[in-house]
């Protein structure tokens, strides 16, 4: 009954929000946006903290560049080593091309932990151990994960897999830029269809899509036998948002105005899970618990305490996410776990035994480095 009183989203977001103009190749895209403004508000809260414990908040301007630096280059390197090894190492050029997407996590991670060791071994401050930074560090780590999992929301990255019921989120953008990809399309348009859902799951999608200007009759209706049998295709297809079942002919309605011809097609889109929206709250909520953690309990916790409960929650939440994910390159179906399941055990491995070393082997609880600090900065 409940299901029933559900309504899919139908998610068909503009990824651009402006452009300016000698960046036309380039406009400024909400996933961008998203990804530097999880570095600008995690800086600001770095410096209230850094205020709050009475240390130089000019460290916080050189941990940020060595920060933004590790993050791109890591999650870069992470991507095409991790996912797509073969391509990359036989055409590197392709990994500078960083603006045709593709960051890895664990990579982005990897490299935050080597940039902060060598932050940390090039300060010359005596009084910010490792473990200190890296207690901090996470905070704002956890809240830039929840913008970058917003930003992959609205491009229609790492989807979910099929609800199975009404409830979810039907994602148009890739189905769009598919059929854009045909040389007679200048653009194409999904948007819910009329009647209620077809069965669980299943949804009436309506797809508009505009020829280029001068195509003739001929031309258009070739193009759409070549989508018809594309949308036939994609029944089969673990990855599709829409498709047409093999057993149907493609329904549409074709329209001419000013030479331009515009085709109304009739498909079906599938419930999905949000998968990225999952990873967004469980990363804000982890953000809010290590935030009140240090506010209320820094002074009796040791540190790396923060470190470790961060890499164990964060990394296992997200091997029980990956599995309402669709795989994101085909070698993973063969495996029980994907990719980043795999690379997941090893950072909450490296959580347990952060915190098993801390509690074995003597190290400074957060009151003591945090009133050297105090007493450091006070005789400047």
């Amino acid at each position: 009954m409940l299901s029933s009183l559900i309504s899919a989203l139908i998610w068909d977001p503009d990824k651009e929000i402006f452009t300016i103009g000698f960046l036309n190749d380039h406009p400024i895209v909400w996933y961008g946006l998203l990804f530097a403004s999880g570095f600008v508000i995690g800086q600001q809260i770095m410096f209230y903290i850094y205020r709050k414990e009475g240390l130089p908040s000019r460290d916080i301007e050189r941990m940020t560049v060595y920060m933004v630096v590790a993050t791109v280059i890591g999650a870069r390197l992470g991507h095409c080593l991790f996912y797509d090894p073969e391509f990359y190492l036989s055409n590197p050029i392709e990994i500078l091309k960083i603006w045709k997407g593709g960051l890895a996590s664990h990579g982005g991670a990897i490299g935050i932990l080597l940039a902060l060791w060598l932050y940390v071994r090039s300060s010359k401050t005596k009084d910010q151990s490792l473990l200190f930074v890296l207690d901090r560090i996470v905070i704002v780590v956890a809240l830039g994960g929840a913008c970058i999992r917003m930003g992959n929301f609205v491009n229609n990255e790492m989807i979910g897999i099929e609800t199975h019921s009404n409830a979810g989120v039907v994602f148009l953008t890739k189905a769009e830029d598919t059929f854009e990809g045909y040389s007679t399309v200048e653009k194409a348009e999904a948007r819910r269809g009329e009647g209620e859902a077809i069965a669980p799951g299943r949804v009436p999608v309506t797809i508009s899509v505009e020829f280029k200007r001068q195509m003739d009759e001929n031309s258009v209706t070739s193009t759409l036998g070549s989508i018809e049998n594309r949308l036939n295709s994609w029944e089969l297809d673990s990855t599709a948002n829409v498709y047409l079942p093999s057993n149907m002919a493609l329904q549409y309605t074709l329209d001419q105005r000013n030479n331009v011809y515009t085709a109304e097609l009739q498909a079906i889109g599938i419930v999905r899970h949000p998968a990225q929206l999952y990873e967004a709250l469980y990363c804000i909520l982890l953000f809010g618990g290590l935030l009140w953690l240090w506010a209320r309990r820094r002074h009796k916790l040791r540190e790396g305490v923060l470190f470790g409960i961060f890499l164990i929650v964060l990394f296992t939440l997200r091997i029980f996410d990956e599995f309402l994910k669709i795989n994101q390159e085909t070698w993973e179906n063969k495996y029980v776990l994907n990719a980043g399941q795999y690379l997941s055990l090893p950072l909450i491995a490296l959580g347990i035994f952060v915190l098993i070393y801390i509690y074995r082997k003597p190290t400074p609880y957060n009151k003591d480095r945090i009133a050297e600090g105090t007493a450091a900065t006070s005789t400047k």
